[in-house]
């Protein structure tokens, strides 16, 4: 018998999908147990496992090769160690006479410039009226994306609410803990303006990449396109 409970949020006396009828979702949660298309169902359900957290766990045999996840990234950006490069293609940019936009940040050219991916961490700087320091701010600028999205988005601050960020563990490493509030926090709460953002809501976005994130050693070019 299929379950009632919701297969990501767990909100019970959900419906039965319609078509597998192997999971049950709630409204707000019925596309994401759907292919980007709508051909198909994903065969899992989200779980709680002690001493894990949550987990996927198969609902059915899965097929050699079967596709079971289609996912976009809610946000890209570079990390302390990345080298130059542009905010919105993230090509690498020569350290020497780079393009500089409006905000500070070297960039490919004026189209990247004023591109969507880079206007979160363009318009808190231009508002604010402070020049970045370049790759040094590099670390600023996902929690800046993130926090901007979940601004706009109601639904996706919702998916992401159900996340984990092992807040508790990062507190009690008081090291790391005090860095991240002297060189992250403390700036971006000067940098927000009248956003309001709390010192909460940044370490939660820090917490949700450092705990969700992946970080890829690749810009995803040709070598020949990469600069």
């Amino acid at each position: 018998m299929t379950s009632k409970v919701c297969f990501l949020c767990e909100i019970e006396d959900c419906k039965p999908c319609s078509s597998c009828g192997l999971v049950a979702s709630c409204a707000q949660h019925k596309n994401l147990h759907t292919s980007k298309d709508g051909s198909f169902c994903y065969p899992w359900t989200v779980q709680k496992r002690e001493g894990v957290g949550r987990v996927l766990v198969a609902v059915r045999d899965i097929e050699h090769l079967e596709v079971i996840l289609e996912d976009e990234p809610v946000g890209l950006s570079p990390t302390q160690d990345t080298p130059q490069m542009c905010l919105q293609c993230f090509k690498l940019i020569p350290d020497v006479n780079p393009f500089i936009c409006l905000c500070g940040f070297p960039m490919c050219g004026e189209a990247c410039a004023a591109g969507e991916r880079h206007r979160p961490e363009h318009e808190l700087y231009v508002a604010a009226g402070v020049q970045r320091r370049g790759i040094p701010d590099y670390p600023k600028v996902m929690p800046i994306r993130l926090l901007d999205q979940m601004e706009d988005n109601p639904t996706l601050k919702d998916r992401l609410g159900i996340l984990m960020d092992h807040r508790e563990e990062r507190m009690a490493e008081t090291n790391s803990w005090e860095i991240t509030e002297t060189h992250l926090v403390k700036p971006l709460k000067l940098l927000s303006g009248d956003k309001q953002w709390t010192s909460e809501d940044i370490q939660r976005c820090v917490g949700l990449f450092r705990t969700n994130g992946l970080a890829l050693q690749a810009t995803g070019l040709s070598p020949d396109q990469e600069w």
